[in-house]
């Protein structure tokens, strides 16, 4: 394949559905709504157990002025642990692995800052909150999920894919996709070698090929993709497969590359599984 399949080029204005993706804002702001409510309930409610209605303060501060310091905090970590980065929603264990994380991370904080600060944090109000809280998020998190997985099902809510490789390769890998609605992976096109068809049977609708394997940018901006997926392909390979994750960054498109493509990496490029699918995501 000749190096100008990834070219250098203008991303302003050929990349709309990489930005477009609303439904992924909706469920981003979904999930911080009911991190921040969960926190605020786990708050309350370890007031009020551990407490009652007597009124306690800490360093001249009621313990539900403590609570929302805590949650507001709380939700901090969770952001910067990346539990809000849409490659990690709605599929497999890594969204629950960090937003557990970053309780253990929130546990330790408060400990620190309690011993730093030489507060007399009650220890009956800490031991209630920090592990319902814990409970509560992840609750709150999968039934979020399964709201969103109810949507799949019908169609909706999915990244916009766009399928690169040879015929029967990207054949393949559209029916293994279909199987799987609730990984979120919907094929919208593909680039095949010369592209010269103009379908891709497979089950379900034809999928359409958008142009070949030198115009995967291009085809991109066309079906509006904010996923590209590359199987493996005899035209596809080498310095320019190299390239292509150099190329997509900064655009907002996510990577998925078959397995045996993995040489496509670099030293700052980290390789995660997609949800049981013969696919790796490139971070």
């Amino acid at each position: 394949m000749r190096a100008e399949l990834l070219a250098p080029v203008d991303r302003g204005p050929l990349l709309p559905g990489a930005t477009d993706a609303r439904w992924v804002v909706r469920y981003t702001q979904t999930l911080v709504f009911v991190d921040l409510l969960a926190l605020i309930l786990a708050g309350a409610l370890a007031v009020l157990l551990r407490f009652g209605a007597t009124e306690t303060t800490v360093a001249g501060l009621s313990y539900y002025g403590v609570a929302s310091l805590l949650a507001l905090g709380w939700l901090t970590v969770l952001a910067l642990s990346r539990c809000y980065e849409a490659r990690f929603l709605g599929n497999g264990p890594e969204e629950f692995k960090r937003v557990f994380n970053a309780c253990v991370r929130v546990t330790a904080l408060v400990a620190l800052v309690a011993y730093a600060a030489q507060l007399e944090v009650a220890r009956g109000f800490v031991g209630i909150v920090l592990p319902l809280g814990t409970v509560l998020l992840l609750g709150g998190r999968l039934g979020v999920r399964m709201v969103l997985h109810h949507r799949r099902r019908q169609g909706r809510s999915s990244h916009r894919v766009l399928v690169v490789g040879s015929y029967p390769l990207v054949q393949e890998l559209v029916q293994q996709l279909r199987r799987e609605p609730l990984a979120g992976l919907k094929v919208v096109g593909a680039c095949i070698p010369g592209g010269q068809e103009q379908v891709v049977v497979a089950i379900g609708p034809p999928v359409p090929v958008i142009g070949s394997l030198t115009s995967v940018i291009a085809s991109m901006a066309a079906v509006q993709a904010d996923t590209v997926a590359v199987t493996a392909s005899a035209g596809l390979q080498g310095e320019a497969l190299r390239r292509l994750p150099y190329e997509l960054e900064g655009t907002g498109v996510d990577l998925l590359v078959a397995p045996a493509l993995t040489n496509v990496s670099g030293t700052r490029i980290s390789i995660r599984p997609v949800a049981g699918l013969p696919l790796l995501h490139l971070d």
